[in-house]
């Protein structure tokens, strides 16, 4: 496998003012949710960066109806979920 097809296969990383900008908030709100566990993230030798895949999907959770859930077929999210939880 080259380099280009490394890259292609590679997950995407979004960076928190991406992702701000997206939601159109601001970055100190994206930073406390990254603290507060409520958005899926990596930190990446101090950095975080949120794995784009799994961003669209709680988008898609975050955008569904009350109740959707239930049916989802991805796995509820615990907030604030530790080590010790």
């Amino acid at each position: 496998m080259d380099r280009s097809e490394a890259r292609e296969t590679a997950p995407r990383y979004l960076t928190p003012t991406e992702v701000a900008h997206d939601l159109r908030v601001s970055n100190n709100t994206v930073y406390a949710m990254l603290s507060g566990r409520e958005l899926p993230a990596v930190r990446v030798r101090g950095q975080w960066r949120i794995p784009a895949d799994q961003y669209a999907r709680w988008e898609e959770e975050a955008a569904a109806p009350p109740g959707a859930a239930e049916s989802s077929p991805l796995p509820r999210r615990q907030r604030n979920a530790g080590p010790h939880a």
